[in-house]
């Protein structure tokens, strides 16, 4: 690997470290939850709109990238859900 290229994934998980700082720190994470639930949307569908963000993220970034900069956001709405995220229950 290039040290161009280390020094740009460094760059996106620190950016994502902070991303997720600050959407914790402003209460984003509840927000996002309180207006996915709102929607009445089923599960399964929620999940089908988190897969196409992830094909579309997977077109643009590394897979550690998407990971750091959507799981604050992602994980407390699969929670919420009623998913287990261990594994099925």
């Amino acid at each position: 690997m290039k040290p161009n290229t280390t020094g740009m994934i460094f760059i996106i998980i620190i950016g994502g470290h902070m991303m997720g700082k600050f959407i914790v720190m402003t209460g984003l994470t509840e927000s996002l939850i309180a207006w996915i639930t709102d929607l009445g949307l089923p599960p399964l569908v929620v999940m089908l709109m988190f897969s196409l963000l992830y094909i579309l993220l997977g077109m643009v970034l590394d897979i550690w990238g998407m990971l750091i900069l959507t799981v604050p956001f992602v994980f407390p709405v699969i929670i919420d859900l009623g998913y287990d995220p261990v594994g099925w229950r």
